[in-house]
């Protein structure tokens, strides 16, 4: 005796060369696939009659021949497109677990990709979405999930969390970057598109180059617009930057601004320096007796606004010369002599910085020499100290492909390393020297 399944399976391998199937048989294999037969038993020939069916699972009708749906593992051609779909059941559960109630009817579902229309059973908010975004979701309805985030937002601010004004994300304060209206993802994208919209002004209107010294576009983050004729000056390039870069062009052209490394931009903006150059570089200055150096202040002016200015001129060149060797430590180029107002302070550990010591040059020079210990301050140039703060300057190499005509992206890139590696291979590297301060005032 032969088992009942191998006969089932001989007789359904037999039904491919039947030329007619009884209509009854037709009909109990239409079930059997989950369909239901909507022809006549006229219009069934043979096989090869095309008849209409209706899928009892999506509600899907169609017209097929018999020998069609018997090769294909799923009849409806519908649910073979995709087989990514649940039964109306399954579709059903999901829904209520979601508080959620489908609206659409049934027969619209193709897919987990069709979009369909939900009630939220919370809120009674009437939306469209498709059942795989809602099962991505922790709240499914719009509205809900709405008011949640404004929910989690506020206890974050309540907590000292803030708010990127970029990205409107409320982050801890640890994800903040220097400026703490943005966070550092936010203010890394900044800098870059800012670095560009720069790169190709000068690039395109000077000859990328700083009009003063002619110091080439590897050292583009130092660069600034100097303001000429105060008279014309309308903003502040800080104040345009994020502007788009037609409204800069106008800028440039309005305000007539040229560009200049920091170094040369100090030298010219600085007050005082110029006419009592001769005072604040005096060889002789350190010989003298504070009471000497107080009537040479009072001999070459009566204003007490501008001697105390030219005492913190004497006192940077002091500090300087007796801790730093008087020059800039990492390019060697910048002393006290042809550009003391270029030269500034870096701390090389940015968890020591507590005071910034440009402000704090009214104090004496001992307590300045004790910050500088205890912080870990050393003297760099302008130029040097703003790319040692720039790594964001690797991130545009779009802008690097046309730096120099002559190099390639990667011989430019190569140098710009190179710079870079030197000037932390000698800040590092710096030693401070035990000396004796004394105060001058």
């Amino acid at each position: 005796m032969e088992c009942k399944k191998l006969i089932n399976k001989k007789n359904n391998k037999k039904d491919i060369f039947v030329i007619k199937l009884p209509y009854e048989k037709l009909k109990g294999r239409a079930v059997k696939w989950n369909l239901e037969l909507i022809s006549e038993y006229e219009e069934y020939k043979n096989k090869h009659s095309i008849l209409k069916w209706k899928c009892l699972e999506c509600g899907h009708s169609f017209s097929d021949p018999y020998l069609n749906l018997y090769k294909r593992k799923s009849p409806c051609p519908n649910c073979k497109r995709d087989p990514r779909r649940y039964s109306k059941k399954l579709l059903g559960i999901i829904a209520n677990d979601m508080s959620l109630e489908l609206l659409l009817d049934y027969g619209l579902y193709k897919n987990n990709d069709s979009i369909l229309e939900w009630k939220c059973l919370k809120c009674g908010y009437e939306f469209h979405d498709s059942i795989i975004n809602i099962m991505r979701r922790k709240y499914p309805c719009q509205k809900c999930r709405e008011e949640q985030r404004k929910e989690e937002k506020r206890i974050k601010l309540s907590i000292g969390y803030k708010e990127c004004i970029r990205c409107k994300k409320v982050l801890h304060p640890s994800k903040f970057g220097e400026d703490r209206s943005y966070c550092k993802k936010c203010l890394l994208k900044l800098r870059v598109t800012r670095t560009i919209k720069k790169f190709k002004i000068i690039h395109e209107f000077f000859d990328g180059s700083c009009i003063s010294c002619g110091l080439d576009l590897i050292w583009l983050p130092s660069f600034i617009f100097h303001h000429p004729y105060p008279d014309l000056k309308t903003a502040e390039w800080a104040d345009i930057v994020d502007k788009p870069y037609k409204k800069i062009i106008e800028w440039v052209k309005n305000d007539k601004v040229f560009p200049l490394c920091r170094n040369c931009h100090e030298l010219i903006t600085t007050k005082y320096f110029e006419e009592f150059k001769d005072l604040i570089l005096n060889p002789n200055l350190y010989l003298y007796s504070k009471n000497q150096r107080i009537d040479a202040l009072r001999n070459r002016t009566n204003s007490i606004k501008i001697r105390f200015e030219l005492k913190k001129w004497i006192r940077k060149r002091y500090i300087i010369e007796e801790l730093f060797n008087g020059e800039c430590i990492a390019c060697k180029k910048v002393n006290i002599f042809n550009n003391l107002p270029a030269l500034t302070f870096h701390h090389r550990d940015p968890s020591k910085k507590q005071n910034k010591l440009t402000n704090l040059l009214n104090l004496s020079c001992k307590k300045l020499y004790a910050i500088i210990i205890q912080e870990d301050i050393i003297c760099l140039c302008g130029n040097c100290h703003s790319l040692i703060h720039s790594d964001y300057f690797f991130h545009i190499e779009s802008a690097l492909e046309n730096l120099i005509s002559n190099s390639s992206v990667k011989n430019v890139k190569l140098r710009l390393f190179q710079i870079l590696n030197t000037l932390n291979e000698k800040v590092n590297s710096f030693r401070y020297t035990t000396i004796r301060i004394e105060d001058l005032f």
